[in-house]
């Protein structure tokens, strides 16, 4: 009896000891099957944050289903794969943003503007055909393009309200079509051509001011990230359009300023040479005047008769025959001074093409001087050329003749 309990003892000791071992060899596998389940997904985890630090924001972040704690290490790090992704996007928008604002200050026209624009836009936004006009006086006029074969084959001007461009423009709303026709556009290269799968036209406003259009086709939609550098990109375009117009305005007006400048130069040199050569003029014509003068009063009695019997000049011979001091001639109506000349018919006579007069005739005539006393005179009259505003005026050359027979 002792011995078979002694030999069940020994066999239930060697039993548990068998199970104990079978329990410590599968404790040790499932620890190890255990821990490897662990092990790969946190090397899965840390070769993901691995990525984020290298700059591999579009791997895929994995085990983000688990319902453990993997799963929510899985899914934190996936928020933070979208901040870093969000944050990497916003840089590349403000240094391409930043970059083609520089560009575009460098532009000294329209035409250069559209230019360092849409080539910087379309490459950036991976589309292949792009153009840009600009709004002026109801109308839009083309700027620039990108990736175009032939250039003339692009409306130069379009009117406000024409065509879906138009529309867009006059409701100052952007439109985006896709699958246009096949004889809508081509994209082309080396390789071939294709027509484009979508369509944008966008009006460029600054405070509901519409300042251009700009139409772009691609092959694909733009991306979230190109659609926001564009959105970035259109308040900067338009800012440069007003600046540039500005500046274009301000060199127009500096430059009508310079010509008018210098006409006003050109016209004040040669005012002054005008007024240097009148007064040349002036001084010959008053040696002129003295030196006629000087010859009248040196020649015989005579004086100058206007249309209506005026005398306006007399020389000191004639006011000595009539006994009047020096300047009382002048002013003196002819017919006053010699009645019998009858200057008013004379003068009309004298006019006539066949008038004898005008051969230098002589005239033997009474004249009252200025005592009232009777002179007989001889009178010849020679009309003179007229003078502007005293019309046609006639020389009357007196002789005494009492002093003619006295010699």
């Amino acid at each position: 009896m002792a011995q078979a309990l002694a030999d069940s003892s020994e066999k239930n000791r060697n039993i548990t000891l068998i199970l104990m071992l079978a329990g410590l060899a599968f404790g040790g596998i499932a620890g190890l099957i255990m821990g490897a389940s662990i092990k790969r997904p946190n090397d899965r985890l840390r070769n993901s944050v691995e990525g984020l630090a290298a700059g591999r924001l579009d791997d895929t972040i994995p085990h983000a289903d688990y319902h453990n704690e993997i799963g929510i290490m899985a899914r934190a790090i996936k928020v933070l794969q979208n901040v870093c992704r969000n944050m990497d996007n916003q840089r590349w928008i403000k240094t391409n943003v930043a970059e083609i604002s520089s560009r575009l200050q460098h532009a000294d026209d329209y035409s250069g503007l559209a230019r360092e624009f849409m080539s910087a836009a379309c490459l950036l936004l991976g589309v292949g055909l792009g153009v840009l006009y600009l709004h002026e006086e109801n109308e839009l006029r083309l700027l620039g393009s990108n990736g175009w074969r032939e250039r003339k084959n692009l409306n130069l001007k379009l009117a406000i309200g024409e065509g879906l461009f138009g529309q867009s423009a006059m409701e100052k709303q952007p439109i985006t079509f896709t699958n246009p026709p096949e004889d809508y556009v081509k994209i082309g290269s080396a390789l071939g051509e294709a027509t484009p799968r979508v369509v944008s036209v966008l009006p460029i406003m600054q405070s509901d001011q519409l300042l251009g259009m700009m139409e772009l086709a691609s092959f694909q939609p733009i991306s979230e990230r190109e659609t926001e550098l564009l959105d970035a990109l259109i308040p900067v375009l338009a800012t440069t359009m007003q600046i540039l117009e500005r500046n274009i305005n301000a060199r127009r007006l500096m430059k009508e300023a310079q010509e008018r400048s210098t006409y006003m130069e050109t016209q004040a040199a040669q005012l002054e040479e005008q007024s240097v050569e009148m007064e040349a003029q002036q001084a010959e014509l008053l040696k002129m005047e003295g030196w006629y003068r000087s010859i009248v009063e040196a020649a015989n009695a005579m004086f100058v008769v206007d249309e209506q019997g005026i005398i306006i000049l007399c020389n000191p011979q004639a006011e000595t025959i009539f006994g009047y001091a020096t300047g009382e001639l002048a002013g003196q109506r002819v017919n006053a001074l010699i009645p019998s000349l009858a200057y008013a018919d004379t003068q009309a006579r004298f006019l006539a093409s066949d008038d004898p007069l005008k051969k230098n005739a002589m005239m033997n005539l009474n004249a009252i001087c200025k005592d009232g006393s009777e002179v007989a005179i001889e009178v010849a009259l020679n009309r003179l050329p007229d003078s502007g505003d005293k019309g046609a005026c006639a020389c009357v050359s007196v002789r005494d003749l009492t002093e003619r027979e006295k010699t």
